[in-house]
């Protein structure tokens, strides 16, 4: 993606230090295998365990989105003095959009009835008599990164 100038980005998120954790640097093979057990169960916890979660957007720009797990905030790389500068306050997904965001390569394989919504979105006759638009990236965070500001 990199190459064809596609938005990249870093995923980030942190969870409270386990003190059971602590590897010994001169451990090596067999003898490390308890200890590493114990660190290894550290990182399979579920998403309800952070403490904070976050995402960072190379782009055009460039973005750092953050939240401590009450309110979501957006911030942007001011280059001219080297910080992250509040941008995006309190983001939250609209209740309302009209745009979809998917996937298509794979639409052949759908069964006919969730052909014929998709189909009736883009066309307006859908349900509710809106015309969606399509758009889809292909690269996470960026996909999030629009979905969160757009719907």
């Amino acid at each position: 993606n990199v190459d064809a100038g596609i938005p990249t980005g870093t995923i980030i998120g942190i969870y409270e230090h386990d003190e059971n954790c602590v590897l010994d640097e001169n451990c090596v093979g067999e003898e490390c295998t308890e200890q590493e057990a114990q660190c290894l169960a550290n990182t399979l916890q579920p998403g309800t365990n952070l403490v904070a979660a976050a995402y960072c957007l190379y782009s055009s720009s460039t973005f750092f989105v953050l939240t401590l797990g009450n309110g979501t905030y957006g911030f942007t790389l001011d280059e001219n003095i080297g910080e992250f500068v509040l941008s995006h306050p309190n983001i939250k997904i609209p209740e309302t959009s009209k745009i979809i965001s998917f996937n298509e390569a794979n639409t052949y394989m759908w069964d006919e009835p969730l052909k014929k919504v998709v189909t009736g979105w883009k066309a307006g006759t859908g349900k509710s008599g809106e015309t969606f638009s399509s758009r889809y990236i292909g690269s996470m965070v960026g996909d999030v990164h629009r979905t969160l500001l757009y719907g």
